[in-house]
């Protein structure tokens, strides 16, 4: 066979072998290729089957969202990020075209995986099927209705809806002007007797027009046990604890039948407002804060960073 010949054959086998890379080359991008799953309704209810047999019901009454049978207030910033994440689904790529027995490797074995059914109305409008979050807790591994693949989702689902009812629930508690605040009595109990004092703010009507009027804060009775000197309270320092009571947070919400006795109470608050009262009942123990407030009808814990605001003395705002 002729040299030319030769290098001829040669040079059709490797064109051939770069083909079939190319072919490859092309499956794999396909099979990897970025892929959107959108629906152009938004929901207005979820139903979230979790592995451990627990169900959740997510919908909206009127305008606003509500979380399982008793109807507690949902969290607006996590019902936000439920309806962005269904309504648009980004696949970056197909992880094994089925599970193949590997459901455990990819979270979505019985007891861990999440089905999130979305609906509009009474038409269902979404499913995703939903596993581990990736080590990076970037992305997801999914699964959608009707579809043996698994997919990996751009987000982290896994963080967003494997959840449970206290994580949905909204934290608020209540939220007022602080200026609209009069006055504050705080009542504790001390060796079984209750010693009550009150923050009372005064304005100044003698300020001049176009000027804020400049507030003080009394604390009556002025001669309450521990506070020895009642001249030297820092109208400043009251100020600025009265702010921090103007909006309140729970960070666990307690069982349906948990309340706080008043006999067994460490302290009762009554905060005055120009046109209402709010009340709050706290118990301290273990270094936790338990309350119960008249603008929400459970109890709650709160963090020990709030739970110091309750504990203020008189003595607490004295001037250095």
């Amino acid at each position: 066979m002729k040299f030319g010949e030769k290098r001829k054959i040669v040079l059709l086998a490797v064109l051939a072998v770069l083909v079939c890379i190319y072919i490859v080359q092309l499956a794999l991008t396909g099979k990897n290729k970025v892929k959107i799953v959108s629906i152009k309704e938004e929901p207005d209810s979820f139903v979230i089957k979790k592995g451990t047999g627990e169900e959740i019901r997510l919908y909206m009454d009127g305008d606003n969202w509500f979380v399982g049978d008793s109807k507690y207030p949902a969290d607006e910033s996590s019902v936000r990020e439920m309806c962005s994440a269904v309504q648009s689904v980004k696949l970056l790529g197909v992880v094994s075209g089925s599970l193949s027995g590997e459901e455990e490797r990819y979270g979505f074995d019985s007891s861990s995986k999440t089905v999130v059914e979305a609906f509009k109305g009474d038409k269902k409008i979404q499913t995703v099927i939903v596993g581990k979050n990736t080590s990076t807790d970037r992305q997801c591994y999914i699964q959608l209705e009707r579809d043996d693949s698994v997919y990996l989702a751009a987000k982290a689902l896994h963080s967003i809806f494997a959840v449970d009812v206290n994580a949905l629930r909204s934290k608020d508690v209540y939220s007022v002007d602080s200026s609209e605040i009069t006055s504050v009595t705080v009542s504790r109990q001390d060796k079984g007797h209750v010693n009550s004092v009150s923050f009372v703010k005064s304005v100044d009507s003698a300020a001049e027009e176009g000027l804020v009027a400049k507030e003080s804060w009394n604390c009556i009775p002025a001669e309450t046990a521990d506070y020895e000197n009642p001249s030297q309270l820092d109208s400043d320092k009251v100020s600025s604890w009265v702010r921090s009571l103007s909006s309140l947070e729970a960070s666990e919400w307690m069982a349906d039948d948990f309340s706080i006795p008043k006999e067994e109470a460490s302290f009762d608050i009554v905060i005055n407002l120009k046109d209402k009262s709010i009340e709050l009942r706290g118990y301290e123990k273990d270094e936790e804060t338990y309350l119960s407030c008249s603008e929400v009808p459970y109890c709650f814990k709160v963090t020990s960073y709030v739970g110091a605001r309750f504990s203020k003395k008189p003595s607490d705002f004295s001037k250095e």
